[in-house]
């Protein structure tokens, strides 16, 4: 098998495209290496086409977006579309688009203006099986830093074959439009040691999502030491809302992932309504300096997803606005799914505010909803909550 490495001469100033696609698009290729020239690589979209592919970018390397180019509301920096074993690797290296530009908050003379879209992303994969993605930092995208959703020629954007066995790992995403990374359809899809920040433009504008878009979806995601700071509504965003059909199981877990800013929530999680199965796990997570609450569930017990927090910590929440802890319940006289507290710890704001804020009709009781949460405050107090009478609130006064 070749390996090609692309170098200065390979390098055209203005459009650089053509080398690293054909690059990419040579049979009989198990790598293509795009070598640091002491200048960005300009390109249109590009697309890895081939199983078994692996894209090196070495340390320094910037593959950035063409001015004026990128015009269809789909058009992707680098997209992976229903191929297999596909590597992209680039410790130090840069994906950077035009984000100012297809949002209009910058000027684009000359060119023609650009049709507003959440759909630009830095990194879409999508209907991929065994695809690694290791060390890159996607900046300024007009989507997504890195979508994981499904594939199939043909059919609509976003519908087709779930992405299978997907690892993200050491990446940095950072002043994307919609979310740093988002997973629509996939199994097997695991998120480490990646930092998502100043996410902001269209709505989640969250640092991680999970969002199923149909019934048909899947969503069996981890996420493990990940970092979300800084962006505009909330660091991790669980949606399950539209997953209705009951053969469907979420499975979606977080372990030592931390928010240490957010404009919004900490951690957000819909379940309503759904009739779907599965869990969603939270273990020793930190949530901190969140403008909104800490925790944002949206819940009904007749969803059949379990949610467990489990040795996490949320400070400083609801600095801003809010509560604390917001729970939005509806349906509380079906009990199938069930929400668990276990060694939970919430500090105060400095500034503060409600600690809880139950939305929901009045006389309801959620006895589905139940642990331990040790609440340490500047005030003092009781942290009444008829609603939600197997929930053990234990309260201390801070100095």
């Amino acid at each position: 098998m070749q390996h090609i490495r692309l170098t200065r001469a390979d390098c055209d100033r203005h459009d650089a495209t053509d080398a690293i696609q054909k690059a990419l698009d040579t049979p009989n290729v198990d790598a293509v290496t795009v070598e640091y020239t002491g200048r960005p690589w300009i390109v249109r979209p590009l697309f890895i086409r081939r199983d078994g592919r692996s894209l090196r970018l070495n340390p320094g390397v910037a593959i950035e977006a063409k001015p004026g180019a990128f015009k269809d509301i789909h058009d992707c920096l680098l997209s992976v579309l229903g191929q297999e074993n596909v590597t992209i690797e680039g410790h130090g290296a840069t994906l950077r688009m035009r984000k100012e530009d297809y949002t209009g908050t910058k000027s684009t003379k000359g060119t023609k203006a650009y049709t507003p879209s959440e759909w630009r992303h830095g990194v879409s994969i999508r209907g991929s099986r065994s695809t690694n993605v290791s060390g890159i930092t996607v900046e300024s995208s007009g989507g997504d830093g890195i979508y994981i959703g499904a594939y199939a020629p043909g059919l609509d954007y976003g519908h087709g074959v779930a992405s299978n066995v997907v690892q993200v790992h050491d990446c940095a995403l950072d002043q994307n439009h919609r979310a740093g990374l988002s997973v629509v359809s996939g199994t097997g899809i695991h998120i480490e040691r990646t930092t998502a920040s100043n996410t902001k433009g269209t709505a989640p504008q969250c640092g991680f999502i999970v969002e199923p878009a149909n019934p048909t979806h899947e969503a069996d995601v981890s996420f493990v030491d990940c970092k979300s700071g800084n962006d505009a509504s909330g660091g991790f965003y669980v949606n399950l809302a539209r997953m209705k059909d009951p053969i469907r199981e979420a499975r979606i877990s977080f372990r030592a992932c931390r928010v240490f800013r957010s404009g919004g929530s900490g951690i957000r999680i819909r379940l309503f309504p759904t009739e779907s199965r599965g869990s969603v796990v939270a273990e020793d997570c930190l949530f901190e300096n969140t403008a909104g609450p800490g925790l944002h569930l949206q819940w009904t017990p007749k969803s059949n997803i379990n949610a467990r927090f489990d040795n996490c910590v949320w400070k400083n929440a609801a600095y801003i606005r809010e509560s604390a802890f917001r729970f939005d319940l509806s349906d509380g006289e079906v009990q199938n799914g069930t929400v668990t507290f276990s060694r939970a710890m919430l500090f105060a704001a400095l500034r503060r505010r409600d600690l809880l804020n139950v939305q929901c009709v009045d006389g309801m009781v959620f006895p589905g909803i139940s642990g331990d949460v040790a609440v340490y405050d500047r005030v003092g107090g009781t942290l009444p909550i008829p609603e939600l009478p197997n929930v053990n609130v234990i309260t201390e006064i801070l100095p």
